[in-house]
This record gives structure tokens, sequence and C-alpha cells, in this order.
């Protein structure tokens, strides 16, 4: 028996990854490249949500307080059928509604009289 040769596997070079994109090679010396990894964390309550709000218009608090003082009437339809609006904090938005319509109604009498 005549001892054969081991043939070790041929080795082969795994491939160059590619550091710069193509346009870049040449421009910026690739040593010279300091790449810092970001990591955001991913927590339960930062998963985005769909955009699907099926709340009534009169549940939302900003838009009840705007109607009130826009076109109170609507304004007032929202806030009494609006119940993320508590009966104390419906008062005060009667009583604040007020006040800013009697300072637009002063201040429109005072300019009538130059």
């Amino acid at each position: 028996m005549v001892p054969t040769k081991k043939h070790s596997p041929k080795k082969t070079h795994p491939k160059k990854r590619k550091t710069l994109r193509p346009f870049l090679r040449g421009m910026i010396p690739a040593k010279n490249i300091i790449i810092i990894p970001i990591f955001i964390p991913q927590y339960p309550y930062m998963k985005i949500k769909p955009l699907q709000n099926n709340d009534p218009w009169y549940d939302k608090t900003g838009l009840v307080v705007f109607l009130l003082i826009g076109m109170p009437i609507i304004g007032i339809y929202g806030l009494a059928r609006s119940s993320t609006i508590s009966k104390g904090g419906k008062i005060g938005l009667v009583i604040f509604t007020l006040i800013v319509w009697s300072l637009i109604g002063a201040g429109a009498r005072i300019a009538q009289y130059p």
C-alpha cells in the first residue's frame, strides 16, 4: 500500500466585507471610520399603536374647550355629553366660558367708543 498524501480541504478566503459604499471608496480611508452602534431599547409601552381613535368628538377635552369658546352652542352640547370631564370640571368650564365671553363683549363695547 502506497501512502497517499492527505489532501487538506482547499482554503477559501471569506468574502471581504464592504465597509464603504461604492461611491465613497477612495474618498474616505476606511481606517479613519469609527462606527458607534446605537441601540434603542424597545419596551412594551413604546410600541407603535395604529392611529385608530374611536372616541366620540365630545370625549376629547381640548376640542370641547375650543368649541365652548369658538362655538358655544356646540361646545355646551359636547360638554353635556362628555364622559371624560367630571361634574366639577364641567361647572368650571362653564364659568371660564362665561368669563371669556364677557371679556370679549366688554372689549367690543369699549372699542365702540373712541
